[in-house]
């Protein structure tokens, strides 16, 4: 692979960046009580990383699938009819005692003790003071989600929003900081469900910085940009995956200190490939994993410093969560004993940066509800991602994707 070829692949893969937190052992994590969670988020977060590229196709992109399936499950727990049907259709929520499976995934994610990596989530309620709440509903989100209910007084719109976000920032390191933005929150609000997820990580192996260079990525359109490309060969798992049409992809696992959570490199060998490599991730990527074996790679990655802010409901539309945002059809009749809620806003805010020594990623999502008004030994595997390419962080032990990321422009 050139390293032209290279640096274009990991340009789309960074755009998309993903945190998939994956069982070391599949067939032990397919038992585990999280499983049906983890399967969910993840084909969940791929399918809204496809809609956010689909409208954005030259733009890097950062997404935490699993926040926003977190974020968007407690929402459930007070949706009903058609609406809950296609709530938990778009979220492939498990079908059986979903909560319970959700709540299994947010204990698993927060125990990361001896984990070498520091990984936490986060939920909170926050509800229109003297509105009433459903008991179930309040005691779902308590029990499975461990989101306590703070109440406040939305007509006080600019305090209520300050105070959110610094709810994130704190429950991110303040990686995101202004996660509802001015004019979402109004007199009419009713209350915001937030979700909040962390993740800082060692390499297990680092890259030397004084091996680190300047050198070419090449983006979609073939315009060249200088990034700062870090370098290091030794043993890493590889794997070659076969994404249809004759094309190929590198797929490299880096591991964090503590084995808990790696994050997994898919570069195109082509300089087209990254729409053939997308097209075959969702089904493909645990298989791909399922086939790495050590091997002696010649890696080169770019310092990464993504950040991606998004309003999600043409997005979530297009895949068919559509009564929820209808101020006539929309049951969230769970959540107050009525129906006249409609959720009037979905906002995802995901931040990544690596360099030499590791990872740090952070996403948070809210979303809004509000009163409805209508032979011979070979050489190294060179892997360069000197193109645009995908990036999945995964941990081993649950299988959930937390975050992609793809990269189009370093």
């Amino acid at each position: 692979m050139t390293l032209t070829t290279a640096r274009r692949a990991f340009a789309a893969l960074a755009s998309t960046l993903a945190l998939t937190l994956a069982a070391a052992a599949p067939a032990l994590a397919s038992a585990a009580p999280h499983a049906a969670a983890a399967e969910a988020a993840n084909a969940f977060g791929f399918d809204l990383y496809g809609a956010l590229v689909a409208a954005a196709p030259d733009e890097n992109l950062v997404v935490s699938g699993a926040s926003v399936e977190l974020a968007l499950a407690m929402t459930l727990a007070g949706a009903r009819g058609r609406t809950a049907e296609q709530m938990a259709a778009v979220l492939h929520a498990p079908e059986r005692d979903p909560h319970a499976a959700f709540g299994a995934l947010c204990a698993s994610l927060g125990d990361d003790r001896g984990a070498g990596v520091t990984l936490a989530v986060a939920n909170r309620l926050w509800a229109q003071a003297g509105a009433p709440l459903e008991a179930p509903f309040t005691r779902t989100l308590a029990a499975s989600y461990g989101a306590g209910v703070v109440t406040v007084d939305f007509a006080a719109t600019e305090p209520v929003r300050r105070r959110i976000n610094a709810w994130v920032a704190r429950e991110t390191r303040q990686q995101i900081r202004d996660l509802v933005p001015p004019g979402v929150l109004g007199a009419t609000t009713r209350l915001v469900l937030t979700n909040a997820v962390y993740l800082r990580g060692a390499w297990e192996t680092g890259f030397d910085a004084a091996a680190t260079v300047d050198a070419p990525f090449e983006d979609l359109d073939g315009g060249r940009a200088s990034v700062r490309l870090m370098r290091r060969r030794g043993e890493l798992a590889h794997a070659v995956a076969d994404v249809g049409g004759g094309d190929a992809a590198d797929v490299v696992k880096l591991p964090f200190r503590g084995g808990r959570v790696a994050m997994i490199l898919l570069v195109p060998r082509s300089r087209r490939g990254l729409p053939a490599l997308e097209a075959a991730a969702p089904a493909g990527l645990d298989a791909w994993l399922a086939r790495l074996a050590p091997a002696d790679v010649a890696l080169g990655l770019p310092r990464l410093d993504l950040a991606t802010k998004k309003l999600l409901p043409t997005a979530l539309r297009a895949l068919g969560m559509v009564d929820a945002f209808d101020a006539v059809r929309a049951d969230l009749s769970g959540i107050d004993g009525r129906r006249g809620l409609v959720v009037s806003d979905v906002i995802h805010q995901a931040a990544l940066t690596v360099d030499e020594a590791g990872a740090e990623a952070a996403a948070a999502t809210a979303v809004v509800i509000a009163e409805a008004d209508a032979g011979p030994t070979p050489g190294p595997v060179v892997v360069t991602a000197d193109h645009p390419f995908l990036l999945v962080l995964r941990d081993e032990v649950t299988g959930v994707n937390l975050f992609l990321a793809r990269v189009v422009a370093p």
